[in-house]
């Protein structure tokens, strides 16, 4: 295992740091059964932005991906 080290100029300390990793396939195929896929995760406006995009699948994974690992930075959910 590797570790690192995490240095800020912030006055506020570093939580925590999560990462996440995802399949994009996995949202292609959300996105081609679901009108609204996830409905936990996505507000039906993000859902409509990444429908917009080139690429929506991709989107919406790279969207997943950032929330679950700030949901680790913090230790739980958030708003």
């Amino acid at each position: 295992m590797t570790s690192s080290t995490w240095s800020s100029e912030s006055a506020r300390p570093l939580l925590g740091c999560g990462v996440d990793c995802e399949s994009a396939h996995r949202f292609e195929a959300l996105l081609a059964r679901e009108e609204h896929p996830l409905p936990a995760v996505f507000t039906a406006a993000e859902v409509a932005f990444a429908r917009s995009l080139e690429d929506p699948a991709r989107a919406l994974c790279a969207s997943f991906c950032a929330k679950e690992a700030l949901a680790q930075a913090l230790g739980g959910p958030f708003d």
